[in-house]
């Protein structure tokens, strides 16, 4: 395992978790030793690798490469690229659905997901289709590290002006 590696994905998933290198510690380890692993200076032990990933709640497999994630989201992004929000939305749905922890890039399949929500969103002229992509855009829309906002308000936006439609 490169060390350096280790340490994004660590931090990544202590960032994720919103907690401190000292909560994450705990009373095992000191603060300084998880800087340490995260800038890619130490490697942790099997022992600490299972204690880590305990602390922030997440399989091993978060923290350890798995073969074919890279590459599902480098498709993922090249089928954003070419406006294909449809083939983005089901190629990373299963992701989704399976939640933090089962997908090394989980944040950034989110954040490609919210997108595709939006811009189908905006495009289309059904509203309950409009309705439907907007929720599901606010659900993973501020998921992570790669949270946005401006996505999520727009979202946000359509689902109030279907609001005032409905009403009318």
């Amino acid at each position: 395992m490169d060390k350096s590696e280790f340490g994004k994905r660590l931090k990544k998933a202590r960032i994720a978790r919103r907690m401190t290198q000292s909560e994450l510690a705990g009373d095992k380890v000191t603060r300084n030793m998880i800087s340490r692993i995260e800038n890619g200076v130490s490697v942790p032990s099997i022992g600490m690798l299972e204690y880590l990933a305990g602390r922030l709640d997440v399989p091993i497999s978060v923290l350890v490469p798995q073969d074919g994630d890279g590459e599902t989201l480098t498709a993922a992004k090249a089928r954003f690229s070419a406006n294909e929000f449809d083939k983005v939305i089901e190629m990373l749905e299963p992701v989704a659905a399976h939640g933090f922890g089962k997908f090394e890039f989980y944040d950034e399949a989110c954040a490609l997901l919210a997108k595709s929500y939006l811009t189908l969103a905006v495009e289309t002229d059904d509203i309950r289709e409009r309705l439907r992509l907007a929720k599901l855009c606010c659900e993973v829309a501020d998921v992570g590290v790669y949270s946005n906002n401006a996505v999520l308000e727009k979202a946000l936006d359509i689902l109030s002006d279907i609001a005032i439609i409905l009403q009318q």
